[in-house]
């Protein structure tokens, strides 16, 4: 399926952004967002984010079957 929508979370160096904010004020502890796109069509499951760490029980196949990504440098 196709992803319907993306949240915009731009990191930069020359300006604190959302999540960088939210980890200086000790709100999360890690610099991480986390996409857990589900299918739309199935209203059984639910897709989520979630800021400072990774539900590794999300992702098929486990810790082992994630997709880093990084759009820093």
């Amino acid at each position: 399926f196709y992803g319907n929508g993306v949240l915009g979370l731009a990191p930069s160096q020359d300006y604190k952004s959302f999540v960088r904010t939210l980890v200086e004020q000790e709100i999360i502890k890690n610099e991480i967002v986390a996409l857990n796109f589900e299918d739309p069509n199935d209203t059984s499951l639910v897709s989520a984010v979630t800021f400072g760490e990774i539900n590794s029980q999300a992702i098929v196949g486990g810790q082992e079957a994630l997709i880093n990504f990084s759009n820093i440098g």
